[in-house]
């Protein structure tokens, strides 16, 4: 199917900040997100430091006169601020797309496995997770700006023949079910193993040169495994340049940073389940999405401002709770120059 020039569209808002969080002090930069859901049109949302909509692009736009007739709208898996000013996206069963702030597709990589997280490197390349891999196939792929691939990882060779992970299939039909990947400075990638309920780092050669894993709750369906701390499917690994690693936990739900084996902060707070992705900014900011949030929280780990999806009322009174949905996905920091704050 071509692709259309994609045009701006004027949406209903979501629901707004929450009026009974103060907003303390704003911060100087915006706010990139995914909200999708049940019986909601998918779009690219970006607000500014005290949550107030600034700008939005219809995913709908994408497809043209198809839309209307698509049984399934498909979900904004994760959405980039890039160097530049334009934006990059993961759009599940889709690929990977670019577009500029008028809505129109600079870029794009077709690849329908495409799924959790995609960042562009500082060389130019573009990194994403396929999230669902079958043992065999890959799970992060690193392609040029022409669609080549130039790096890929399956870790079939690492954990194939690991007891821990024999016979696992991901709610998906997967094998190995990728959340986050991460390119640092020096050549290595972190990865998130969600079923694997694992934390990886692998060199270039894809050799694993770090491991961390979770104490597993005993009524786990997901990999058997110990840890420095009970929790099981992290979901959006973030590596720190001091080191350290932030990512959202279940059972209980919450967001954690680790050094080592050292909690060094964690955040939880009921009504907020199924977080997907934490960023803690230089200022002390901390941004969260969730199944249904996000949150900013200040320093101190105050809620200054949220967003709740509008899906409805669940059986315990939070929005889409019971639901197996994700309104919101990712979330993508920029400074006040508009200059990603990501540590890609």
């Amino acid at each position: 199917m071509l692709l259309p020039l994609l045009m701006m569209a004027c949406l209903p808002e979501p629901a707004a900040p929450d009026p009974a969080a103060e907003i303390t002090a704003p911060r100087a930069g915006t706010t990139l997100f995914g909200s999708s859901g049940v019986d909601q049109e998918p779009r690219i949302v970006e607000v500014d430091g005290a949550g107030t909509l600034i700008w939005e692009w219809d995913v709908g736009s994408l497809f043209g006169d198809d839309w209307a007739t698509m049984p399934e709208k498909p979900a904004v898996a994760d959405a980039q601020a890039v160097a530049g000013g334009t934006v990059l996206f993961s759009l599940y069963g889709y690929g990977i797309f670019e577009i500029d702030r008028d809505g129109s597709v600079v870029w794009s990589h077709l690849d329908p496995q495409a799924s959790h997280d995609v960042d562009r490197l500082p060389n130019g390349n573009t990194l994403y997770t396929r999230g669902w891999a079958a043992a065999g196939q890959d799970a992060a792929v690193e392609v040029d700006s022409d669609g080549n691939e130039l790096w890929t990882w399956n870790g079939v060779s690492a954990y194939g023949t690991d007891a821990r992970f024999a016979g696992i299939v991901d709610e998906g039909g997967g094998w190995m079910h990728t959340t986050a990947a991460q390119r640092f400075a020096n050549g290595e990638t972190g990865l998130n193993l969600r079923n694997f309920n694992a934390l990886v780092v692998v060199n270039e050669v894809g050799e694993v040169t770090s491991e961390t894993t979770f104490e597993s709750p005993s009524d786990t369906t997901f990999a058997l495994t110990s840890g420095p701390l009970l929790g099981d499917r992290p979901h959006g690994a973030e590596w720190a340049p001091d080191g350290s690693v932030t990512v959202a936990l279940r059972e209980p739900d919450r967001a954690v940073t680790l050094r080592g084996d050292v909690v060094e902060w964690t955040w939880q707070k009921v009504g907020v389940s199924g977080i997907t992705d934490v960023d803690r900014l230089p200022d002390g900011t901390t941004l969260l999405a969730s199944h249904d949030h996000v949150l900013a929280l200040d320093a101190e780990d105050t809620v200054v401002w949220q967003w709740e999806s509008d899906l409805g009322t669940g059986a315990e009174g939070t929005p889409g709770e019971g639901k197996d949905i994700h309104a919101f996905h990712s979330i993508s920091p920029r400074d006040g120059g508009g200059a990603p704050l990501d540590h890609d």
